[in-house]
């Protein structure tokens, strides 16, 4: 009997033993997860939610005052102004014999350029010039002769007279032009050789250019610009001038002296030519890049990065005590590194948000990186 209750015993505390763990366990879970209610007890168990804030990495730079300057670049050549092209020829059929200079020499006045001989034909109309003024010189003759044993009239005599004055006229002009002559051809002014658009042995029409010259002191630098750029140009503003050939190159001053109506075809842009100050060294045909300020505005400066459109409004967010503050800015000028912005609550050395902006929303933590 006694045997028996002590196994009874050894049974039932183990359990309760276990009964009582249960409960406690249940009420425990109850009180710090809770929201079921614990098996068996019937105790309805309350969850208490403990989320972790999200915290966003971020890098940063200062807002900072200084003055910024929206500009253009264009891209063009050195040409020489249409009214400074000097071209040189003579006025009657040529052939070029001798071509004494190169395009792009520079020359000085007086000194030879090329050398020229009457063409064929041109030489065949000197001979029938000399011919004609040979043969009405001898009919003169004749016809004084008459006239003066009146066989002849003074109508005729002056007739005579009239066709012999012509043709002298005639041969004259052809011999002055230098006809049967070896001519040399020399430069009237200082300048640079532009074109020379003749070759050796070539048979050039009367007023045909045989040489271009341009004075180095009526040079233009022709620009190609964007056209929705070129609207907001105007004759007389400054252009800094660089040369594409020379990296280190300083650069030149220059004033627009003129703002086409039309596209080019070839380029699609609009051609955009600017005088340079004198003394340049540029050179014809020469590669040439153009710095067009269009504005220039002191104010607040911030990264490009770290202005973003938002709902048809611009956004920037500063970061203070840790956490992100969203302001709206008005944008002004801008280059392609910063923009000019105001806005409520914004000063000079605020650090502005340029990386992991995006993700951003007031009032969020903020895990500030690397400043710029």
């Amino acid at each position: 009997m006694n045997n028996t209750v002590g196994k009874k015993s050894s049974v039932v505390v183990p359990v309760v033993l276990a009964l009582m763990a249960g409960a406690i366990g249940g009420y425990l879970i109850g009180h710090f997860i809770g929201g079921a209610a614990s098996p068996g007890t019937g105790i309805k168990l309350k969850l208490h939610k403990h989320p972790l804030p999200v915290v966003v990495p971020v890098a940063t730079a200062m807002l900072r005052q200084g003055v910024i300057a929206q500009r253009i670049n264009a891209y063009g050549v050195v040409i020489a102004k249409p009214s400074a092209i000097r071209n040189i020829s003579v006025a009657f059929e040529s052939q070029v014999s001798q071509i004494l200079v190169t395009a792009g020499q520079r020359v000085h006045v007086h000194e030879p350029l090329l050398q020229l001989t009457a063409s064929p034909d041109a030489l065949l109309q000197l001979q029938q010039a000399q011919s004609a003024a040979s043969a009405l010189a001898k009919d003169l003759q004749q016809v004084q002769e008459q006239y003066q044993l009146r066989l002849a009239t003074q109508g005729q005599l002056l007739l005579a007279k009239q066709q012999y004055a012509q043709a002298k006229l005639k041969l004259s002009a052809l011999v002055s032009r230098g006809i049967g002559k070896v001519i040399t051809i020399k430069a009237d002014h200082n300048g640079i050789v532009a074109l020379t658009p003749v070759q050796v042995g070539q048979i050039a029409p009367p007023g045909a250019p045989l040489v271009e010259i341009v004075s180095s002191r009526d040079i233009l630098v022709r620009l190609g610009v964007e056209p929705e750029d070129s609207i907001q140009l105007h004759q007389g503003e400054a252009v800094q001038l660089f040369q594409v050939s020379r990296r280190s190159s300083a650069a030149l001053n220059g004033h627009i002296a003129l703002i086409t109506q039309s596209v080019d075809p070839a380029t699609r842009l609009v051609n955009v030519f600017v005088t340079p100050a004198s003394g340049s060294d540029l050179l014809l045909g020469q590669y040439i890049r153009g710095v067009i300020t269009l504005a220039s505005q002191r104010g607040l400066l911030a990264p490009r990065q770290a202005v973003l459109p938002q709902h048809g409004q611009n956004i920037l967010y500063t970061v203070k005590d840790g956490v992100a503050v969203r302001h709206v800015v008005h944008v002004g000028l801008h280059n392609s590194a910063e923009y000019e912005v105001a806005g409520v609550g914004l000063a000079a050395g605020d650090p502005v948000v340029i990386v992991g902006n995006s993700e951003l929303a007031d009032g969020m933590q903020v895990s500030v990186g690397a400043n710029r």
